[in-house]
């Protein structure tokens, strides 16, 4: 799966994907984009090391150019 850009601004990353159809799993979609995004910037041994490991907060976008009728803004 590939997100169609993913940008780190003032401490959060953020995911933009562009749909010409509706499609209700994009939050399940976008936890699979966030895994693997964090995936690449983990090492394995930080993983299990004692110190906390941060990552960026995510932030997600959905560009929509369809012809079905959506709602501005969906939380």
């Amino acid at each position: 799966m590939n997100i169609d850009l993913a940008l780190i601004i003032d401490g959060r990353i953020n995911l933009y994907e562009h749909q010409s159809s509706v499609n209700m799993n994009m939050p399940l979609r976008d936890l699979i984009y966030i895994a693997e995004e964090y995936q690449g910037m983990v090492s394995n041994n930080s993983m299990y090391a004692t110190r906390l490991v941060k990552l960026p907060t995510p932030f997600f976008v959905v560009f929509y150019n369809g012809t079905t009728k959506q709602p501005e803004k969906r939380n």
